[in-house]
């Protein structure tokens, strides 16, 4: 009797149906294992990243050091009297009021930031102020304010940070500066993303920053390195620039920041909110965004597919088989 390649497909039926229901039960298992593993990576990753680029007239920032410096070329420095304030005093002209500081004008002044040194940056028409809320030297106690005149900006240039930050201000009547708006991103790595890479990302999760909000980014972590405030929730250390802007008609500080990585979360406040709005990625973000779980999916669907087929082809080469045979005399 001559070979048939027919043959191959061909398996008898206690056979194919015990093949049929190991190749079910191996895509279930695969299936399973698959669903388990995803979700452990998206609950367990410590690697996303927060992105921010806004635009904002006020930021109050708490640096973490790391020797960051800033150049602040032709600035005026008001230092607080140390008698305090003394009506008998002429209030003076420019950024400060003469009963209170001691104005000393057209300095260049370079800032090494400490940690734990926290100041107040705004920004007008003419100048950047910058505000120490907490003692940062003798020569710049807590209370001294740092104007940088418009004509100095770009001589001065970006000016980078490593530190915990807000950006924006609660709206109240007569605020004059405040966030303008702005764009989030939320990135990140781990076994969902690609496996063994720590240095490939995906955008997870963005969206937009209202004007008027109030923007700060937070932590869930156990930190033991002391380097800022850790613990269940927690602010965020961030790493950017600030950059100065005053051209279109609009004066406001450009910032581009970016979060060490970690269980990061966005808080976004609103005025006539009773809390801040919580934004993190949930996993049917993750999921829509990973690839390794579409190849995965992909690669499944084509698996159970063949398996149709080949049970299909299977069944129809063995009923022709039969009808072949009882027309045979």
């Amino acid at each position: 009797m001559a070979f048939s390649p027919l043959k191959l497909f061909v398996l008898k039926g206690p056979l194919r149906d015990r093949v049929g229901v190991i190749v079910r039960i191996a895509m279930l298992l695969a299936v399973f294992l698959l669903a388990v593993g995803f979700i452990w990576s998206a609950n367990r990753s410590k690697t996303r990243v927060v992105v921010l680029d806004i635009d904002t007239q006020v930021i109050t920032l708490r640096s973490l050091g790391q020797g960051v410096a800033w150049f602040l070329p032709g600035a005026t420095v008001c230092r607080p009297r140390a008698e305090g304030f003394d009506p008998s005093r002429p209030v003076g002209q420019g950024a400060c009021d003469g009963r209170r500081f001691e104005t000393f004008g057209n300095e260049d002044v370079t800032i090494d930031w400490l940690a734990g040194q926290e100041a107040h940056i705004s920004i007008g028409a003419d100048s950047l102020i910058i505000r120490a809320l907490n003692r940062y030297t003798e020569d710049l106690p807590e209370g001294t304010r740092i104007s940088v005149p418009s004509a100095n900006w770009e001589a001065m240039g970006a000016l980078i940070f490593a530190a915990e930050m807000t950006v924006g201000e609660p709206l109240q009547s007569g605020l004059s500066s405040q966030l303008l708006g702005g764009r989030w991103e939320m990135r990140q790595s781990g076994w969902a993303i690609a496996p063994g890479r720590t240095d490939v990302t995906e955008i997870v999760k963005d969206g937009i920053v209202m004007s008027g909000s109030v923007v700060q980014v937070w932590e869930n972590c156990p930190d033991t390195s002391g380097q800022h405030r850790c613990g269940p929730r927690a602010p965020a250390v961030l790493y950017g620039h600030l950059l100065p802007v005053n051209k279109y008609d609009s004066v406001h500080i450009d910032l581009v920041a970016f979060s060490a990585p970690g269980r990061t979360e966005l808080s976004i406040g609103y005025f006539g909110s009773n809390a801040p709005s919580t934004i993190r990625p949930s996993l049917l973000d993750i999921a829509i965004t990973s690839p390794l779980l579409l190849v995965m999916a992909f690669l499944l669907s084509i698996i159970a597919s063949l398996t149709q087929v080949f049970s299909s082809l299977s069944e129809a080469i063995i009923g022709h088989k039969k009808k072949r045979d009882r027309s045979s005399p």
